[in-house]
C-alpha cells in the first residue's frame, strides 16, 4: 500500500516505529504512562514512557507483529494485540485509558488504521505474502519493483540478450522511479548500501525476505544519493520458534512455448531447463535473547537464445555479387576503390569504376579475409526476399547459468536497552552466453562471465533513555565481475602482421549489415564499499528529532584491455559509387571486407584504474505532531561527495586552452593541451570539490477524518557520483589507441588487413608529454567546473479508506533533474563560417573541408593520420589543429522532467482475496541526456557532436524521454478459493475429500503499458510527420519509410539523406511513434496442504507470459538500410514459460 515514513530510529532506517498519544476518557493528555511494545515472535520488549505531552515513541522495531501495553496506577492497563508493522513504517497507535485498577486489563485486537495519518511521502510496501506468492519469473525479487506505482523497468530486451534481470545474480540499475534516470536510485539491505554504481549488487533468496518498500527520498532527510527512490529491503530474523521453508522449482523445454523466430524458421524448441532449490531456517540460539536465520539458494539454468542474423551467401564468399540486391530488388553494384578519381562533371566530387560482372577478381581477395572466412558460418535458412538478410538461424544457442548463494543473520539482545544484529551474504555465479550464434571461437558475448559478491553488516542499537536512542551501523560490500580471456595467435592463425604484443585474442570484426564476430578481451569490475552510519533519535514533546551522519568509501577498480588485439570495421564506403555519399544501389560492406580495406578500427594499449570516492553526509530531521490531525516533517541534509582520485594519480584534470603548446611547428601558433593530476602542482581531483550540497525536505499530512488523509511534500536530493554513467574518470595519455588509417586521399584505401599498422603502435605517454600528450589524435577530459547534479521532487495526494477493505491513494508526482552530466561537448570543431563553405545547400563545395593540403605536421607525429604528407583542410581550420576531436565530458547541461498521476487501489485481505492495482499516467522529457562524441571532422552527419543535434547548436536537444511510457497499468492479485473445509463451498467435507478440495489459490500479475518512443533516423524528414494513418502501421512499415529510391505510390517520399557536411535538425525521437509493446500476464495456481499442525506443503504451477504474446524490437532507422522502417519479427521477450514448484513450510 502507499504510505509514508514519518519517523525512524536513524540513518537509512529499515525498521519500524510506533508512535502515539495517550489520553484519558475526557481527552486530557496523560504523561508518565509506561508503554511496553513486545514482538510476539521473539518476546523482545521495548519500554518507554509518555512525555509531558502524552506522546510516546517506540523505535526501532523489526518489521513484524506486536503487542502494546500501557500502564499507569489509577487506570486500567490497556493492551492492543496483532499490530503489524512494515518496513520503514511509522504506525500510529493512540491510546485512551480508563479509570480503574491497574491490575484490570482492557484488551483490543486489531492493527493500525488503513490510512496513515502521520506520513507525508509516497511509498509502497511489498509485504511478505506478495513477495513469496506472486508468480516471479526466475525468482529474482527485484523484478517485483516494477509492480509499484511510478516504477519502470527500462530493460526492454529480455529473451534475446540473456540479460533479463530475472536471475538472482543479475545486477542491474535499469530501474526508473518517479522519472529518475536509471542508475540513480538507492538500494538498501537491512539499512546497509547494496549498490555501488546505481544497481543492486545482491538479490537475496525470496524465502529469506520479510518485505521491501519503495519510497521517494523527498521528505526523510536520512536518505540521500538518489534522484528517484529508495528500495529498502528487510531480511527475516529468527524467533523463539523454529521456522523455515525448503523449495524447489523446475522449468523445462516440454513446458515452454517456442519463440516467434523459431516458428518462422520451422525450428523446434529445445534446450531450456531451469532448476532452483534451497531453503531458509530460523529459530532461537538462546530463547528470548539470541536468534538466527540462514538460507541457501542454488540454480542451474540453460536458456535457448535463438538468433537470426545475416552472413555472406556462398556466392558472396567467392567475391561474386551478381546476385546481391536491395530490399526492392535492385542490383547492388560493387565498385573498385582503387579507381577513385575526381568527377569531371561535378567539381569536388568523385567517381569509381565497377568491378566487371560485379565480381571481385580472386587475386584481389585478401588472404586474411579468406582466413577469417573459416570462422563465419554458411547460411542455413532461406533469407529474406532479394536481400538474403537473416539467413543464419542459431538454435537452441544455449545460454548456461550457474549460481549459488548463502546468507546468515544473527540477532542478539544484551538487554531490553541494547540489541545488535549481524548479517553476512555471499554468492557466486558464472554465465556462458553466445551473443551472435557463431561457434567457438567466433562467438560474441559472455564466455564465460563470473559475478561474485560478499556483504557483511553490523548494527547496534542502544536505548540511552526513555526518549533517546543511539544507532550505529557498519557494512562492507564487495562485488567482482570479470571475463577471462581466450587464446589465439594472429600471425599464425590469420596472417595479420601484428606489431603489438599477442595477448591471445582474436580481433573484433564488424561488417555493416552482417553479423559481427569474435569476443572481447579480459575485463574486470571490482567494487568495494565501506560504510559507517550513526544517528541519535530523541522524542521531545510532540517532536521526534533525529540527528545523524554517514561515511562511505567507494573503491572501484577497473581492468579493460579494450581492443588489445585489434578491431577492424568494414563499411560499404570503399565499394560504393560515390565515396562521399551513399546510395541504395551501390556498395557492400562484405565486399570491402574481402578486399581487406577496413573503414575503421584500431588497437588499444590500456591502463587500469583504481579509483576512490569518499562520501560524507549529515542530516537532521524533525517529525512534529502539530495537532492530533496534522503532522509536519521538516529536515535538512548535507552531502559531500569528493571528486574521485586514482591510486597512482593516473587521470587528467582538464584542458589548458591558453598556454602555448610545447609542440612547435613553423608557421603555426599552437596552444592547448591536457592537464594531469599531481603534475606541476596540479590537484589530484579532476574537478572542484562541491561543498554546498544542502537539501531541504518538508512535508505535511493532514487527517480530514478517520478515513481520509491529505498529504504533500517537497525535497531536494543530490545524485550519486558513483551512479550509472557518473563513476568514470579520464585517463587519456595513460592508455592509447592506434587507429586504423583507412584513407588519406578521398575514397582510396590506405592500410589493409594484412598490414594494418605499418608504422607500429602508439605507446601511452603516461603524462610525461604534458600539454603535448596525444598530439595527432583525439582526446577528452572531464569538465573541471563540474557540479553535483540534483533532483527536486514533490507530490500532493489523497489517501482514502473505502468500504469493502479497499484503499485508494491518488497523487500528482513531479520530478525535475537539474545539472545532469552530459558527455561529448566538442571544443575543437571547424568554425561555422568555414563549415558552411562545404555545404552545397548554401552554395559551398562539398569537398572544401576534405581537400588535401601540404601537411605542416608531416613526419612529426608517427602513427597518426597527421603524420602524412598531406592533410585535409578541415583539420588545419580547427582551433587546436594539432589534435583531432576534443570533447569535454560531464557537462552540467542535462535535465529531466517527469509529471505523473499515480493511482494505487489496494484490496486488503478479506474473504481470501487481496490485490493491488497501480495506474500511472505520465509524461517524461529529457534534455541532452545522451553520451556521444565527435572525434573526427564532421564530414558526415553520423559524427554529430555529442548531445547537440549538430556541433553548433547553442543548447542541447530537448526530447521526449526514451523511457517515457504514457500509460502503465499493473494488476496483482492473490485469491484463496472458497473451497473445502470451513469455506463457503464444501465446508462440511471431511477426510480425503476435504484435503483435495481445500487449499487452492490463484495469483496473477498483469502489465499493460505503452511502448517507448521510437528513435528518429539520422536523415532529413521532408514532411511534418512520419506517422502512418490509423490502420496502416505494420511490421513491414512501422512509419513512412519512403525515400527517393523507394517512393510512395503517389511519387512522394518522406526521407532524404543528409548531404555531406550538412546539419542534422531532426530531434532524436519521434513524439508520436512508439516501439512495439504488448501486454504481459503471469498466472499461478497453488495447492496448499496442511500436514499436522506445523507443516504445510505448497505445490505451484506458474505461467509467465501466459498468453505467449511476443514483443518485437524497435524498427530499423538506418535510412540506407534495406530494412529501413521495418520491424524484424524477432521476439525480444521470453515466450511462455511454465514453472513447477514445491515449497514445504514449517
Amino acid at each position: 500500500m502507499m504510505s509514508v515514513v514519518a519517523a525512524q530510529a536513524g540513518a537509512q532506517e529499515f525498521r519500524a516505529t510506533m508512535i502515539g498519544r495517550v489520553t484519558d476518557e475526557q481527552g486530557a493528555i496523560v504523561p508518565g504512562v509506561t508503554i511496553a511494545v513486545t514482538n510476539v515472535d521473539t518476546n523482545a520488549s521495548l519500554t518507554t514512557v509518555t512525555n509531558e505531552s502524552g506522546v510516546y515513541t517506540a523505535t526501532p522495531l523489526q518489521p513484524g507483529t506486536y503487542r502494546i501495553a500501557a500502564a499507569l496506577p489509577g487506570f486500567k492497563t490497556f493492551v492492543r494485540e496483532a499490530i503489524v508493522l512494515r518496513t520503514a513504517e511509522t504506525g500510529t497507535v493512540n491510546i485512551q485509558l480508563h479509570l480503574g485498577d491497574v491490575e484490570e486489563t482492557v484488551t483490543v485486537v486489531g492493527g493500525l488504521t488503513a490510512v496513515e495519518s502521520s506520513q507525508s511521502t509516497l511509498a509502497q510496501t511489498m509485504e511478505n505474502k506478495r513477495v513469496s506468492e506472486l508468480p516471479l519469473n526466475g525468482r529474482q525479487v527485484y523484478m517485483l519493483l516494477q509492480l509499484t506505482a511510478g516504477t519502470f523497468f527500462t530493460q526492454t530486451t529480455f529473451g534475446s540478450t540473456g540479460f533479463s534481470g530475472t536471475r538472482a545474480w543479475d545486477t542491474n540499475g535499469n530501474i526508473s522511479i518517479h522519472g529518475s534516470r536509471t542508475g540513480n536510485n538507492e538500494f538498501l539491505l537491512d539499512g546497509a548500501p547494496n549498490s555501488a554504481t546505481g544497481g543492486w549488487q545482491y538479490a537475496p533468496p525470496v524465502d529469506a525476505i520479510e518485505e521491501f518498500k519503495v519510497q521517494t527520498a523527498s521528505v526523510d532527510a536520512s536518505y540521500g544519493r538518489t534522484s528517484g527512490g529508495v528500495v529498502n529491503m528487510t531480511l527475516k530474523s529468527g524467533a523463539n520458534a523454529f521456522r523455515g521453508s525448503a523449495f524447489t522449482f523446475y522449468r523445462g523445454n516440454a513446458l515452454d512455448a517456442n519463440s516467434t523466430q523459431n516458428n518462422r524458421n520451422e525450428i523446434p524448441k529445445s534446450g531450456h531447463r531451469f532448476v532452483d532449490g534451497g531453503g531458509v531456517l530460523s529459530g532461537p540460539i538462546q530463547r528470548d535473547r539470541t536468534f538466527f536465520m540462514g538460507g541457501y539458494q542454488g540454480f542451474n539454468e540453460n536458456i535457448p537464445f535463438p538468433r537470426t542474423s545475416t552472413v555472406p551467401t556462398p556466392l558472396q564468399r567467392l567475391g561474386d555479387f551478381s546476385q546481391t540486391f536491395n530490399s526492392v530488388g535492385q542490383l547492388i553494384t560493387v565498385y573498385d576503390p582503387l579507381t577513385t578519381r575526381p568527377d569531371p562533371s561535378r567539381p569536388g566530387r568523385f567517381i569509381r569504376d565497377p568491378f566487371p560482372n560485379n565480381q571481385i577478381p580472386q587475386g584481389r581477395i585478401s588472404p586474411v579475409a579468406l582466413a577469417l572466412l573459416r570462422y563465419i558460418p554458411m547460411p542455413n535458412v532461406t533469407g529474406e526476399s532479394f536481400t538474403n538478410a537473416n539467413n543464419l538461424a542459431a538454435s537452441p544457442n544455449l545460454g548456461l547459468y550457474r549460481y549459488n548463494s548463502y546468507l546468515t543473520r544473527i540477532d542478539h539482545k544484551f538487554s531490553d536497552r541494547h540489541r545488535v544484529f549481524v548479517t553476512s551474504t555471499a554468492n557466486w555465479g558464472v554465465e556462458f552466453r553466445n551473443g551472435n550464434g557463431f561457434p567457438v571461437p567466433a562467438l560474441r558475448g559472455e564466455w564465460p562471465k563470473h559475478r561474485n559478491h560478499y556483504m557483511d553488516t553490523f548494527d547496534d542499537v542502544f536505548t540511552m533513555s526513555s526518549s533517546t536512542l543511539l544507532n550505529i551501523r557498519a557494512s562492507y560490500d564487495r562485488f567482482n565481475d570479470y571475463n577471462p580471456r581466450t587464446y589465439a595467435d594472429l600471425n599464425e592463425d590469420l596472417g595479420i602482421q601484428t606489431p603489438f604484443q599477442n595477448i591471445g585474442q582474436y580481433p573484433y570484426i564488424t561488417i555493416d549489415s552482417y553479423q559481427d564476430f569474435f569476443p572481447g578481451v579480459f575485463s574486470q569490475t571490482l567494487n568495494n564499499i565501506y560504510s559507517v552510519q550513526a544517528s541519535v533519535s530523541k522524542t521531545a514533546g510532540r517532536h521526534f528529532v533525529k540527528l545523524g551522519g554517514e561515511l562511505r568509501n567507494y573503491r572501484l577498480d577497473r581492468v579493460s584491455l579494450g581492443d588489445a588485439n585489434g578491431r577492424f570495421d568494414f563499411s560499404r564506403g570503399f565499394t560504393q559509387r560515390d565515396p562521399q555519399s551513399g546510395d541504395a544501389t551501390s556498395g557492400n560492406a562484405f565486399a570491402s571486407f574481402l578486399l581487406g580495406y577496413p573503414s575503421g578500427g584500431g588497437v588499444d594499449i590500456n591502463t587500469t584504474s583504481q579509483r576512490q570516492y569518499l562520501y560524507d553526509a549529515a542530516f537532521i530531521q524533525d517529525d512534529w505532531k502539530a495537532t492530533t490531525r496534522l503532522t509536519i516533517n521538516v529536515g535538512l541534509r548535507w552531502d559531500f561527495q569528493a571528486p574521485p582520485t586514482e591510486h597512482r594519480d593516473q587521470l587528467t584534470i582538464g584542458f589548458d586552452r591558453a598556454s602555448p603548446s610545447p609542440f612547435r611547428v613553423p608557421g603555426l601558433d599552437l596552444k592547448g593541451g591536457l592537464l594531469f593530476a599531481g603534475v606541476d602542482g596540479n590537484p589530484r581531483y579532476p574537478y572542484k570539490r562541491d561543498y554546498d550540497n544542502f537539501q531541504p525536505r518538508v512535508g505535511a499530512a493532514y487527517q480530514l477524518h478517520d478515513r481520509m488523509v491529505l498529504r504533500g511534500n517537497y525535497g531536494r536530493s543530490f545524485l550519486p557520483l558513483t551512479g550509472s554513467g557518473e563513476e568514470g574518470i579520464n585517463q587519456t595519455g595513460f592508455s592509447r589507441r592506434t587507429g586504423v588509417i583507412s584513407s588519406i586521399q578521398t575514397g582510396i584505401p590506405f592500410n589493409t588487413l594484412e598490414r594494418p599498422f605499418p608504422e607500429g603502435l602508439l605507446e601511452p605517454f603516461n603524462g610525461s608529454q604534458k600539454l603535448a600528450t596525444n598530439i595527432g589524435s583525439g582526446l577528452s577530459f572531464l569538465n573541471p567546473s563540474f557540479e553535483t547534479p540534483y533532483a527536486d521532487q514533490w507530490s500532493a495526494g489523497v489517501d482514502v479508506d473505502l468500504p469493502w477493505t479497499i484503499r485508494v491513494d491518488a497523487a500528482y508526482v513531479g520530478n525535475r533533474g537539474r545539472k545532469l552530466p552530459i558527455n561529448g561537448h566538442a571544443i575543437n570543431e571547424v568554425p561555422l563560417a568555414e563549415r558552411e563553405k562545404a555545404i552545397e545547400r548554401l552554395g559551398g563545395n562539398a569537398s572544401y573541408l576534405s581537400t588535401l593540403l601540404p601537411n605542416p605536421f608531416a613526419g612529426l607525429v608517427p602513427g597518426t593520420i597527421l603524420n602524412n604528407d598531406t592533410v585535409q583542410r578541415g583539420q588545419l581550420l580547427r582551433p587546436y589543429p594539432q589534435f583531432q576531436g576534443i570533447t569535454m565530458d560531464r557537462v552540467n547541461e542535462g535535465a529531466t522532467q517527469y509529471d505523473a498521476l499515480e493511482i494505487v487501489v489496494t484490496k486488503r485481505l478479506s474473504s481470501g482475496l487481496m490485490g493491488v492495482v497501480n495506474y500511472t499516467l505520465s509524461k517524461q522529457f529529457e534534455q541532452g541526456v545522451m553520451a556521444a562524441g565527435a572525434t573526427t571532422i564532421n564530414t558526415s552527419p553520423s559524427t554529430n557532436a555529442g548531445y547537440l543535434n549538430n556541433g553548433f547548436d547553442a543548447k542541447p536537444w530537448r526530447s521526449i524521454s526514451g523511457a517515457d511510457r504514457t500509460h502503465r497499468l499493473v494488476i496483482t492479485a492473490l485469491y484463496d478459493l472458497p473451497f473445502g473445509r470451513d469455506r463457503r463451498v464444501g465446508g462440511d467435507l471431511t477426510g480425503l475429500a476435504a484435503q483435495l478440495a481445500s487449499g487452492w489459490q490463484i495469483n496473477v500479475i498483469g502489465e499493460i503499458q505503452s511502448g517507448t518512443p521510437t528513435a528518429t533516423p539520422n536523415a532529413i524528414l521532408l514532411q511534418p510527420t512520419a506517422k502512418l494513418p490509423d490502420g496502416q502501421q505494420s511490421l513491414d512499415q512501422w512509419f513512412d519509410n519512403s525515400t527517393a529510391t523507394n517512393r510512395r505510390p503517389d511519387g512522394g517520399y518522406a526521407w532524404a539523406v543528409i548531404p555531406p557536411n550538412d546539419f542534422r535538425t531532426l530531434n532524436v525521437r519521434f513524439s508520436d511513434i512508439r516501439d512495439p509493446w504488448e501486454p504481459q500476464w503471469a498466472f499461478s495456481v497453488f495447492k496448499n496442504t496442511r500436514v499436522g499442525d506445523r507443516v504445510m506443503t505448497q505445490i505451484r504451477i506458474e505461467a509467465f507470459n501466459a498468453f505467449n504474446t511476443p514483443i518485437y524490437g524497435a524498427p530499423d532507422v538506418g535510412v540506407n538500410s534495406s530494412r529501413f522502417g521495418k520491424v524484424t519479427p524477432n521476439q525480444i521477450n521470453f515466450p511462455r514459460h511454465v514453472q513447477l514448484g514445491l515449497r514445504v513450510l514449517f
